[in-house]
């Protein structure tokens, strides 16, 4: 039973690792294409249409980094209940903790929204 909670465990921190990964090739990407348009917008003359371009491509980088964040939320989230699970003289902080996740990827899911075109 211990080997299976272990395994399990294992497999939980493995899934967060993939999430945080995929997140982190998620920002690289979007760091990419937001470097190579604002090198685009550089090369242009100033102008009103610089800026508004400059601001849309900001809003949409935003919105991807807070749909990355709330994923790896609710993923911490789901993680720490399952270990609640399985660890019940830690089953309050595990809840806890699953509680501030959920929270927080509440909150950068109303911020995806309010920056999504």
């Amino acid at each position: 039973m211990v080997a299976a909670t272990i395994d399990r465990l294992k497999r939980s921190e493995a899934a967060l690792h993939r999430m945080e990964a995929n997140a982190l090739r998620a920002r690289m990407y979007v760091d990419r294409t937001a470097s190579e348009r604002q090198r685009e917008l550089d090369r242009q003359a100033p102008g009103l249409r610089v800026h508004i371009e400059r601001a849309e491509v900001l809003r949409r980088r935003l919105s991807v980094m807070a749909a990355a964040l709330a994923e790896a939320g609710e993923a911490l989230a789901q993680i720490q209940d399952e270990l609640a699970g399985h660890h019940p003289t830690y089953a309050r902080e595990y809840r806890n903790s699953a509680s501030e996740a959920r929270k927080a990827a509440h909150w950068a899911r109303e911020i995806e929204r309010q920056f999504s075109d």
